[in-house]
């Protein structure tokens, strides 16, 4: 066991755990910052906007910015971030910390993303509506 002090990433995990609302599922904490209004059921198609930061505030990635979205039924997306969206409902936001083991890893992806980052990413619901039957 080491005496090192933690990370910075391992101390944003830290603080992040201790706010109000926050959960530890599937290896990544989340906080819903709205919880939307209406029920989504696993086969429903859900569209959303994924913003990805690093723990300073770095953006990485922001659909929304880019006017990008992504569409797919509710119980396809990675279990990661499958748990924190499960807790919200239609028009809902919850932010993701993810540690760096579960994310990008010890190699990062440089330039951008260094080794060893924790990832923070703010997933907001567009809209989810009812998959309709194949034929």
């Amino acid at each position: 066991m080491s005496n090192s002090p933690p990370s910075d990433g391992k101390r944003y995990q830290e603080e992040f755990a201790k706010q109000k609302g926050v959960i530890l599922s599937q290896g990544a904490y989340s906080r819903i910052d709205s919880l939307g209004e209406g029920k989504i059921n696993d086969d429903d198609i859900v569209t959303v906007t994924i913003k990805e930061m690093l723990t300073d505030g770095t953006v990485i990635n922001d659909m929304a910015a880019e006017d990008k979205v992504l569409a797919q039924k509710l119980k396809t997306y990675p279990p990661i971030f499958l748990a924190a969206i499960r807790r919200l409902e239609n028009h809902g936001t919850v932010t993701i910390v993810i540690p760096a083991e579960r994310a990008y890893g010890a190699e990062g992806r440089p330039p951008k993303i260094p080794p060893g980052a924790t990832m923070v990413y703010s997933v907001s619901i567009i809209d989810a509506v009812a998959a309709t039957p194949s034929a």
